[in-house]
């Protein structure tokens, strides 16, 4: 897979990064999605002044996470150290840590991605990464 393909299949996984969110976090949805859009605030990733937990829970059903929500999901479940339990999952992580970092480099990435998540997928995060810069 090339860049191209691999950014075409992200714009449709990455709401499974809000999903993960939306299942890893403990509270009660409206708690969660005021910890992402106060995380995403924090980054500067929007300027939203509300967020219900109703509207983050049909954004993956929909098909339409924001990209901001997306990112500020991403800080979260790294935070929390989110393991993904499907490969869909992992490679929206790996796009959206690779962009928001702005990471230039195959050698760059696979140096500094969470070690939590290179021990544990090796051959995943190296082919995701690989696919991020194969233009």
């Amino acid at each position: 897979m090339n860049y191209i393909e691999y950014k075409q299949n992200v714009l449709s996984w990455r709401n499974s990064l809000i999903q993960a969110w939306a299942f890893s976090c403990v509270g009660t949805d409206s708690d969660c999605a005021y910890m992402l859009l106060s995380i995403a605030r924090k980054l500067g990733l929007t300027d939203r002044d509300d967020l219900s937990g109703g509207v983050m829970k049909t954004w993956p059903r929909k098909q339409i996470a924001p990209s901001w929500a997306c990112s500020a999901a991403l800080v979260l479940l790294i935070s929390n150290k989110y393991l993904p339990n499907k490969d869909e999952i992992l490679a929206a992580m790996i796009f959206y840590w690779l962009t928001d970092n702005e990471i230039q480099s195959v050698d760059d990435g696979l140096e500094n991605y969470p070690v939590y998540l290179k021990d544990e997928f090796s051959d995943q995060v190296e082919y995701w990464i690989r696919s991020y810069f194969k233009k």
